[in-house]
């Protein structure tokens, strides 16, 4: 399967290579040097708003889940008139094609 550098530099802080010649002249080894960024985060935060009153909110996600390049990420925002949750999944590898699609699974309570 072909590499999409635009996928690996989501993933990877620093991408470099190095050749090195052989005993035999029509050989070279490729070394390739991936540093793998923190991919991890967490956010939360608190909003005001006439129609929802004090809403809060978390969200926890991971751009190379389980080293496979997915993102995942889990969203709940809480407040008096509001209750709302989110699972997100998001595969840049769709049927061995190079583009992102994202599927997300949504719950809205009002």
């Amino acid at each position: 399967m072909p590499v999409c550098v635009e996928c690996l530099c989501l993933v990877f802080e620093e991408i470099s290579r190095d050749f090195s010649d052989e005993e035999k002249p029509d050989e070279t080894v490729l070394t390739i040097n991936l540093k793998e960024r923190k991919t991890g985060s967490a956010t939360f935060g608190v909003a005001y708003s006439r129609d929802d009153g004090l809403v809060g909110f978390i969200e926890a996600a991971d751009d190379n889940f389980f080293g496979r390049g997915q993102r995942v990420n889990a969203t709940m925002q809480l407040g008096k008139k509001l209750h709302s949750y989110e699972l997100g999944f998001m595969n840049l590898y769709h049927q061995k094609r190079h583009f992102a699609r994202a599927q997300p699974l949504s719950a809205d309570l009002r």
